[in-house]
Parts: C-alpha cells; sequence; structure tokens
C-alpha cells in the first residue's frame, strides 16, 4: 500500500513519517532531478532522525519511500511514549512563552502609563 501524496513545495513530514513508522509505503512526487534529489536525502534524515531506517526508490514521477522490516516495530513502540512526552513537553513551552508575552505585554503597559 502507498499513499499518494499532491504535488507541492511543503510536505506533510509529520504525515509521510506516521506513515512509514506505520510500516506502510510513501510516494513523494518530484517535478526535477534537483528535487529528487533534494527530497530523497530530505526523507533519509527526517526518516533518521525518528529513528526508522528506509529505502528510498525511484519511481516514473515519485520517490516510493518505504520503511525497512525490524526498525519500524522499535520505532513504533519508541515513538508511542516519546510522542506523550513530546506533546507534555510542548504544551509546558507553549504556556511558559504565553505567560512570558502577558508579562511583557504588562510592562510595556506600565512603563507607557508611567
Amino acid at each position: 500500500m502507498s499513499e499518494e501524496l499532491e504535488e507541492s513545495d511543503d510536505l506533510d513530514w509529520r504525515g509521510i513519517m506516521d506513515t512509514l513508522t506505520g510500516g506502510k509505503a510513501v510516494d513523494v512526487p518530484f517535478d526535477t532531478e534537483k528535487e529528487a534529489a533534494r527530497r530523497a536525502k530530505q526523507i533519509a534524515k527526517r526518516a533518521e532522525r525518528n529513528g526508522l531506517t528506509v529505502d528510498v526508490q525511484r519511481i516514473e514521477n515519485a520517490l516510493r519511500v518505504e520503511p525497512r522490516g525490524a526498525a519500524v516495530a522499535q520505532a513504533e513502540s519508541a515513538t508511542q511514549g516519546k510522542s506523550d512526552e513530546d506533546r507534555e513537553a510542548r504544551e509546558e513551552r507553549r504556556q511558559e512563552r504565553a505567560q512570558r508575552r502577558e508579562a511583557a505585554k504588562a510592562e510595556r503597559g506600565a512603563s507607557r502609563e508611567g
């Protein structure tokens, strides 16, 4: 099974990595030889960062990206716990940024009044 993605400059990298982690192949379209080479490098790097090993094969006007066997099972179990931790950490950082923005806004308002 493969999932065809729309041709665009921005790819849904999270969707691609989720699909690969799920053990399915993804077809990533390209327009030029230069873009094909760039996409192949991007895919390999992003997969590696996500703990995946992938095979990238060229088909007509797309790159077929398939996860390699055992790496999928390992990555799937590792990413589930990691994603929950990441989500919590992102939420904490978001709240901290919001508090800092509010404090800075209040400080600017006080300095304008005074």
